[in-house]
């Protein structure tokens, strides 16, 4: 059973497959990187875009591939900023 702020959550989005949710995500972000607005993109070739989950995808049974669920980043501030916690649940659901 989902906790309560999880399945409000579902109710109010529509789950995507990984290949639509990955194309919705960053065309909401107009292809940009959220945290440096695609700085380390536009002078690296080895950095691409990802999109990154808000809430771990272990907290859904279905995959968590839901609009709100996503946001785009560049490979270094995924690595650097997202899995670090400044996108994270905590941080988007005022905890």
């Amino acid at each position: 059973m989902d906790c309560c702020w999880l399945g409000i959550f579902k109710q109010m989005n529509l789950l995507l497959t990984k290949q639509e949710f990955v194309k919705q995500v960053t065309e909401c972000d107009n292809n940009t990187c959220v945290h440096c607005k695609n700085i380390h993109f536009k002078y690296r070739d080895d950095i691409k875009l990802e999109v990154h989950h808000i809430m771990d995808i272990s907290l859904f049974e279905d995959g968590g591939y839901y609009l709100d669920n996503g946001v785009t980043l560049c490979s270094h501030c995924h690595l650097t900023k997202a899995e670090n916690t400044l996108y994270s649940p905590k941080r988007n659901l005022g905890f």
